[in-house]
């Protein structure tokens, strides 16, 4: 079962229609913690869309979960989750892995 993170969020016992934003933000969170401490395997987490990128480890184990792309409006080099996007760490304009592997 592939869920996001607002549907995670409304799984836990403490969500309420007042904290959902606040709850999802902190799975997304907790999500990313994991995963800088390698604990996790076969997501990419795109903080920008708020959302999960699932992918089979097998047909990824070869290449590194991030890229490095320069950003198009400053043109500092940024790592991006692989099919994802991430917020520039200079200028806050959003990067994004474009090619799509299949």
């Amino acid at each position: 079962m592939h869920l996001q993170p607002i549907e995670i969020a409304l799984r836990l016992p403490e969500a309420t229609n007042d904290n959902l934003e606040s709850i999802e933000n902190k799975v997304i969170e907790e999500l990313c913690y994991l995963d800088c401490k390698y604990m996790i395997n076969g997501i990419n987490i795109d903080k920008v869309d708020k959302k999960i990128i699932y992918y089979t480890i097998e047909k990824h184990k070869n290449e590194k979960d991030y890229i490095t792309i320069a950003c198009s409006n400053c043109g500092a080099i940024n790592d991006v989750p692989r099919m994802g996007k991430a917020r520039c760490n200079y200028c806050a304009t959003i990067v994004e892995d474009k090619i799509k592997n299949t």
